[in-house]
């Protein structure tokens, strides 16, 4: 069933309202959001519950799941999904925040059932912040051992692990309280900017965020050996600094790297150990390239992924809600390609990445071609075509991976 503009109204204008009120929210994107919130404000509809859905390729064909429904848990926010496998199993895990009481919540499969377990009653942990739009998360799996990364309602970066150090329970970390001589600044309930992964050549961990909204220093917190570590790697690059929204990043080898977009919306890495360089270097890639800028007014970050086994990069960002581009980093050089439409709009997450073995790219955003919202997918096989997947729409995040060829993508919907 296609939908059109359900109840974004209310909480684009909670939230813009906030946002205006920030001495440093910036003026051009003040104009865009004061047309944004008077036109939604004419197309006021009543208001739905929002559930977690699934959409898996089997290899053959799409399958659309109500997972809340099937697993019986509670609303989530309209904010915050991060979702992985564990291996040998590849057993899967999303999890979100409940609409209700801001706990965090896991929805598992092992094979044969979906069950939802509160993961912030498991803990006796701190509740995730949220606002309309953000609730900043990232997480992944080392074998069957689980790590999420979240912005708590005390402001601190925690840490919600399973199986860390043979613990096979649930616990809770402030990573803020715990980073070896402060440095490392309080999240902020306004950044989506939280991406974190191992390196696998020391199983480091690594948490880069945005402190702010708007023209903000990225920071790491990493755990070295038993300690945690904040640094600043703004200013460990004199690089750019961010403007809030979704990064993305990974490691190859202890080789580390975190891209996102600027206040000016330019695509940029920070890198460590690329090319042997093991200094923190910013690069702008839309420079490099010569590429098309993200549209600031649309805040939709990036997605970036590189090709299992190989050293080619792909990073993809929208321009001005009509086009996908991809940055492409192969043979010593970075490329810029217009892949075509439709483009994401308003605060739609891109989720990218590669399927094996056949090294296919797919990138996942919520679009509005002919002002009716779905979920649409990219895909490079040979060349790239677009697929709308399900004609509901999301705000507020989206999730996504690959086993071999089959995929799955997590997203949460009005019903």
């Amino acid at each position: 069933m296609k939908r059109n503009m359900q109840n974004r109204t209310s909480e684009i204008l909670t939230f813009r309202k906030e946002q205006l009120n920030s001495s440093s929210y910036r003026t051009s994107t003040r104009l865009f959001v004061f047309v944004l919130g008077l036109t939604l404000a004419l197309c006021t509809v009543p208001a739905f519950g929002q559930h977690v859905h699934q959409l898996y390729y089997n290899n053959s064909t799409w399958t659309d799941t109500d997972l809340t429904s099937l697993a019986g848990g509670p609303s989530p926010a309209q904010v915050g999904i991060t979702a992985f496998n564990t291996t040998p199993n590849n057993d899967l895990h999303v999890f979100y925040v409940s609409n209700s009481d801001s706990h965090i919540h896991q929805l598992y499969y092992n094979g044969s059932s979906w069950t939802d377990s509160d993961m912030t009653a498991a803990t006796g942990g701190v509740t995730a912040i949220t606002n309309t739009f953000s609730a900043p998360s990232s997480g992944f799996a080392l074998g069957n051992a689980q790590y999420l990364y979240f912005c708590g309602s005390d402001n601190a970066v925690h840490e919600y692990s399973y199986g860390d150090g043979g613990n096979w329970n649930w616990v809770d970390r402030n990573l803020n309280a715990l980073v070896v001589g402060g440095g490392a600044p309080n999240c902020s309930a306004f950044s989506n900017g939280l991406v974190a992964y191992a390196t696998p050549g020391n199983s480091q961990r690594h948490i880069f965020y945005q402190p702010s909204s708007s023209s903000s220093d990225i920071y790491q917190i990493v755990l070295k050996g038993a300690a945690w570590y904040g640094e600043d790697e703004t200013v460990m690059t004199h690089g750019a600094k961010g403007d809030g929204t979704w990064m993305a990043g990974f490691a190859i080898g202890n080789a580390q790297y975190a891209f996102f977009e600027d206040v000016k919306g330019r695509i940029h890495e920070y890198s460590y150990g690329a090319g042997g360089n093991w200094n923190w270097v910013d690069k702008n890639l839309t420079g490099l390239t010569k590429g098309g800028k993200s549209d600031t007014s649309s805040l939709t970050g990036v997605a970036a992924f590189v090709i299992p086994g190989t050293s080619r990069i792909e990073v993809y960002y929208g321009t001005s809600y009509i086009d996908v581009h991809q940055m492409t980093y192969q043979n010593h050089k970075w490329t810029d390609a217009d892949i075509g439409g439709p483009g994401p709009v308003y605060q739609s997450q891109i989720v990218g990445f590669a399927t094996t073995p056949n090294d296919q790219f797919h990138v996942y955003h919520e679009s509005e071609p002919g002002g009716y919202y779905g979920i649409y997918q990219q895909y490079f096989n040979g060349s790239w075509s677009s697929q709308e997947l399900a004609s509901w729409f999301t705000i507020g995040g989206m999730s996504g991976f690959a086993i071999d060829n089959m995929q799955y993508v997590y997203y949460i919907t009005f019903d």
